[in-house]
């Protein structure tokens, strides 16, 4: 056998076991990925960590609205007089990140027709110095820091600290929908129904699940 067919060789049996390896990672990833989105499917939480004996796995949910096909005949209506700031229109329309936040939630129906402040009034077993501490501190934008403060201003189980973030969130979100309302004079029930009807018809989400690994230093 000559040298360059023995490199030949080497780099064949290289190929197979990258191709193995890849299909094993491919494997690996999926059933992380499967156990990771039955813990996060409770809660607002975007991403879970887990840690090996030397590498940390991250898994990431992340969302993309996109605007379907006959949008342009409701995306006048549903930000009125927003429209130009929100809306610049190209080949593909752009839409702010904050609207398209808002947008996905309604879209998924993650909102409750509630203020954050009527969620935090009906929280159970704090203080009213407590419910003062909550509602300076819980937005609605950032739901493990909702999480966090929950947890630091009040003895609620983390369970209860995890269920009134996600209202929160929800009720930050029927916020932002309700001052878009506002903004173009329409305000009311029924009309704020006709453009939930819209923001379905024009638009759907995506769900993407992304894994990163860390490997930690032998150093």
């Amino acid at each position: 056998m000559t040298d360059l067919t023995a490199k030949i060789d080497r780099l064949a049996a290289i190929k197979k076991q990258q191709d193995a390896l890849k299909k094993e990672k491919e494997r690996l990833e999926a059933e992380i990925i499967i156990t990771c989105e039955s813990d996060l499917d409770s809660t607002k939480y975007k991403s879970v960590t887990y840690s090996g004996s030397d590498a940390e796995v991250k898994v990431v949910n992340a969302e993309s609205l996109k605007v379907i096909y006959n949008a342009h005949a409701y995306l006048p209506e549903i930000f009125g007089k927003a429209y130009d700031a929100i809306v610049t229109e190209k080949k593909d329309y752009s839409i702010s990140s904050s609207a398209a936040r808002m947008l996905t939630a309604i879209r998924k129906g993650d909102y409750t027709k509630a203020t954050i402040a009527e969620v935090i009034s009906q929280i159970n077993g704090i203080t009213d110095e407590e419910r003062k501490q909550l509602l300076k501190k819980c937005k609605g934008r950032n739901y493990d820091k909702d999480v966090e403060n929950i947890l630091k201003f009040t003895s609620l189980s983390k369970i209860d600290a995890l269920d009134y973030a996600f209202l929160i969130y929800e009720a930050a979100v029927w916020e932002e929908f309700c001052r878009l309302m506002q903004l173009n004079g329409a305000a009311d029930e029924e009309a704020a129904d006709k453009i939930i009807a819209k923001i379905n018809a024009a638009f759907i989400v995506d769900d993407s699940t992304k894994l990163q690994l860390t490997v930690n230093s032998d150093d």
